[in-house]
């Protein structure tokens, strides 16, 4: 059985500042959604059609969701590749 070689990976600088502005991007919004929540429209567009306009329509409740999927997407894959450093 072959055994693949492990590369080792260094971050260089913009890689890291790109990893701050990721984060810093996400935990923003995530905290503009919470600081401005009682201020949001009940319904919001969740779909559009090839025009732009809406043609679905869903509760705020669903702008929970997408920020929190993508801070566990972000986490997940820095701590992955941390793990291959």
């Amino acid at each position: 059985m072959q055994h693949r070689p492990k590369i080792k990976q260094t971050l260089s600088t913009i890689d890291k500042l790109l990893e701050i502005a990721g984060f810093e991007i996400l935990t923003t919004s995530e905290f503009w959604i919470i600081l401005n929540w009682n201020i949001l429209p009940e319904t919001k567009p969740t779909h559009f059609n090839a025009n732009g306009k809406p043609d679905a329509w869903g509760s705020k409740s669903a702008l929970i969701f997408s920020p929190l999927i993508l801070t566990i997407l972000f986490v997940g894959l820095t701590i992955k590749n941390a793990a291959n450093q």
